[in-house]
C-alpha cells in the first residue's frame, strides 16, 4: 500500500468535481455506484462489484463525499464528488442525497421513506433512506441486491460479469475469490488524501503531541443507561412485535445492553492502561446519558468549523492514526462497517447488519486489511437465535427462506423484564466485562 496525494480533480457534465484514481488507465464501459448514507448495509455491495468490472476492465464510479476519497480509493476507480462535507453521524445530508439521485433513473418519491416528508427533518436537514426495493421495482433493476447500481443499464451489464458467482454470496463477503482479489490488491494500490487531509492529520499531530504508543479510539454507541431506561418500551416487549416483527429493534436492544457492558469494560482497562491512552470516551458522560458520548469525535468536528481547510478529513485522520500511530477501534453499529471497509485496525467491531456475513460464511473475518497490524479482529452481530434456550425457543430459523421468525405462542408469555434479564444473563455468560477487557488489553499488549 503506498500513500499518495489525489490530483486535481476535473468537472463532469453535472458539474461535480471527479477524483480519478487510475488516470492513465483506459475502460471499456463504466458503472456508478452510489452508497447512501446512513446504514453501510448499502455498501455491501461495492467490493464485489468493483473486484469483478476491475478484472473486465469497467470503472466504477462511486458518488460520495470527498471525506471519502480515502476509503474508495480501494473500492472504485474514481470518485464523483457530491458533497464536501465532512461526513457526520448520520453519514450524509438531504443536499448531499439530491445530488446523489441526479444520478438515478427516472423513479417516483415513493422511493423514500417518511423522513424524507417530515417537515421538521427537512428545516434540520435530516437525511432520507431510500427504499430500494420499491426503487428497484420502479427502475426494472434486475436484482434487489444491485439496486445501489442506480442506472438500469449499468445493471444489467454487472449481470452479465456474474457468471458462476452467487450473488447472495457476493452481498455477504462469502466469495472467496473476492477475498483472493483484495488481498493481492492490498500489496500495491495507491490510498490517496487529499492535500488539506493530509494537513489536517499532521497538524493534529503537533497539536495533541500524538507518539506511536498504542491507543484505543473508541466508538461505543450507547450511553451505559440507555437499555434500563427503555426496559418498559417497546424496545423490550416482545408482545408488541408479534404482528410486526422487527430483527432490527431486536438487535438494537441487545446493542443497548452490551454498550453499557463494554463501556465499563473500557473505563477498567483506563484504570490499568492510563486513560490517556483511549480517545472518545469519557465515563463520567457514559455513566450519566443515554446517547452515545464521543468527545474526540467532538473535538474533530469542531475543529473543522474553526479551520475550514481541515473539513472533510474524519474518515482519513481515522485511517492514518491506525497506519502511521498504532491506532485501534472499539466500534458498534455503522461506525463498525465504515470502519471495516477502511484500512484501519480494528480491534473489536459489532454491527447488527454483519449477522449474515457471520453466520452465513466463512470469508468475511478475513478482511485483508487487518493483515496490516499485529493483532487480529474481533466481529460481532447481534443474534436472537442464541437468546433461545432449550426450555423457551423464541426465535425459528426457516432455512428454506432463510430468515428468523417468531414463536408467537412462547413470546405471549415473557414480560419485559424477563427478556431483558434473558439478553443481559447471556451478555454476561458470552459476552461479559471480563471479555471485552481481554480483548482490549490484548490489544496493548499485542501493539507495544
Amino acid at each position: 500500500m503506498n500513500i499518495s496525494i489525489i490530483g486535481p480533480p476535473h468537472r463532469n457534465d453535472k458539474g461535480h468535481k471527479v477524483y480519478d484514481f487510475c488516470p492513465d488507465r483506459k475502460f471499456d464501459d463504466e458503472i456508478i455506484f452510489c452508497p447512501w448514507f446512513g446504514e453501510v448495509k448499502h455498501h455491501h455491495m461495492l467490493a464485489a462489484v468493483f473486484a469483478m468490472c476491475d478484472k473486465a476492465n469497467i470503472k466504477v464510479s462511486v458518488l460520495a463525499s470527498k471525506d471519502h476519497i480515502p476509503l474508495f480509493s480501494f473500492y472504485s476507480h474514481s470518485l464523483i464528488c457530491v458533497s464536501e462535507d465532512t461526513v457526520g453521524l448520520n453519514s450524509g445530508t438531504r443536499r448531499e442525497s439530491e445530488e446523489k439521485l441526479r444520478y438515478f433513473d427516472k423513479h417516483s418519491t415513493d422511493c423514500y421513506n417518511n423522513v424524507y416528508f417530515k417537515k421538521r427533518a427537512i428545516e434540520n436537514d435530516v437525511p432520507w433512506d431510500m427504499n430500494w426495493g420499491e426503487y428497484a421495482k420502479q427502475t426494472d433493476n434486475p436484482d434487489y441486491n444491485i439496486a445501489n447500481i442506480v442506472r438500469k443499464r449499468d445493471a444489467l451489464l454487472f449481470m452479465e460479469l456474474l457468471d458462476d458467482y452467487n450473488i447472495i454470496e457476493l452481498e455477504n463477503f462469502n466469495a472467496k475469490t473476492i477475498t483472493e482479489f483484495y488481498e493481492k490488491r492490498i500489496n500495491h494500490y495507491n490510498i490517496f488524501f487529499t492535500k488539506n487531509q493530509m494537513l489536517s492529520y499532521e497538524n493534529l499531530i503537533d497539536d495533541l503531541g500524538i507518539d506511536n504508543s498504542p491507543k484505543i479510539f473508541s466508538y461505543i454507541k450507547n450511553g451505559k443507561n440507555k437499555a434500563k431506561s427503555n426496559i418498559n418500551t417497546s424496545r423490550y416487549s416482545i408482545k408488541e412485535l408479534q404482528n410486526g416483527y422487527s430483527t432490527c429493534k431486536i438487535r438494537a436492544s441487545i446493542e443497548w445492553i452490551s454498550s453499557s457492558i463494554m463501556g465499563e469494560a473500557m473505563n477498567e482497562v483506563g484504570e490499568e492502561v492510563g486513560h490517556e491512552n483511549i480517545f472518545n470516551f469519557n465515563y463520567k458522560e457514559f455513566s450519566k446519558k443515554n446517547q452515545p458520548s464521543w468527545p474526540f469525535h467532538r473535538f474533530l468536528n469542531q475543529r473543522e468549523n474553526y479551520q475550514k481547510k481541515y473539513t472533510g478529513s474524519l474518515t482519513s485522520i481515522q485511517i492514518l492514526l491506525s497506519l502511521k500511530n498504532n491506532w485501534g477501534y472499539v466500534s458498534q453499529a455503522g461506525t463498525s462497517s465504515i470502519l471495516y471497509l477502511s484500512p484501519a485496525n480494528i480491534i473489536y467491531a459489532e454491527h447488527q447488519h454483519w449477522w449474515p456475513q457471520l453466520n452465513l460464511g466463512t470469508e468475511f473475518t478475513k478482511r485483508p486489511f487487518q493483515n496490516l497490524y499485529k493483532n487480529s479482529a474481533v466481529y460481532d452481530a447481534c443474534d436472537e437465535l442464541k437468546l433461545n434456550s432449550d426450555d423457551c425457543i423464541i426465535w425459528n430459523w426457516d432455512e428454506e427462506k432463510r430468515r428468523i421468525s417468531l414463536n408467537t405462542e412462547v413470546a405471549e408469555n415473557i414480560t419485559n423484564e424477563e427478556f431483558f434479564d434473558r439478553i443481559l444473563k447471556y451478555l454476561n455468560e458470552n459476552r461479559g466485562k471480563e471479555y471485552f477487557k481481554r480483548i482490549f488489553l490484548d490489544f496493548y499488549r499485542k501493539a507495544s
